[in-house]
């Protein structure tokens, strides 16, 4: 059995920093604990992804360093603290996470569909937070056009489920074709 790094690792840093903080040699508020905590969680995912051959920590390891990514701009103020750029920039880094993971995996149609309905979302939200766009306006263009959201999903999954058999038929004719020739022999 495989022993994992992480608990272990992620048990070293945090004790490492509480000791630090508690001997005031590392002073950080509570924005920049989850700021760091979230660029941690997220490098740890994304190591683990990179490592794996099914990609597997991607999709939260973008996620976790977009959102530290985000904090951190709040943080040193080029952007600005409030509730529409902070769930904008959520919005937009799990978009950004959707479309990372299927560029990368290509294994779900549906990736793109929801990073690009999360990315819209989350530009939005910064937008109307620097009044480029009235919310009204947003509100008339979605009350229009919903129906092709659901339009764009279920291409989407028609289009994972034609892949699936695709592939379950090309597994299924491979082997088939294994057991025919019978045992190879050099």
């Amino acid at each position: 059995m495989k022993q994992s790094r992480f608990l272990p690792v992620a048990l070293i840093a945090t004790g490492l920093f509480l000791l630090l903080n508690q001997f005031d040699l590392l002073r950080l508020n509570r924005a920049e604990w989850v700021m760091l905590g979230s660029a941690l969680i997220g490098f740890f995912l994304l190591r683990r992804a990179f490592l794996s051959e099914q990609k597997k920590g991607l999709l939260g390891g973008v996620f976790f360093v977009g959102f530290a990514a985000g904090l951190f701009l709040m943080d040193i103020s080029l952007l600005p603290i409030s509730e529409e750029t902070g769930l904008g920039m959520m919005l937009l880094s799990l978009g950004l996470a959707n479309l990372v993971y299927f560029a990368f995996t290509r294994l779900h149609t549906s990736s793109v569909v929801f990073g690009l309905i999360y990315s819209g979302f989350g530009a939005v939200f910064l937008f109307s937070y620097y009044e480029y766009i009235d919310w009204w306006s947003v509100a008339d263009i979605v009350e229009l056009y919903w129906p092709g959201l659901l339009i764009l999903f279920g291409l989407a999954l028609l289009i994972d489920g034609m892949r699936r058999q695709k592939n379950s038929r090309n597994k299924s004719e491979n082997s088939r074709d294994k057991t025919v020739s019978g045992p190879q022999t050099t």
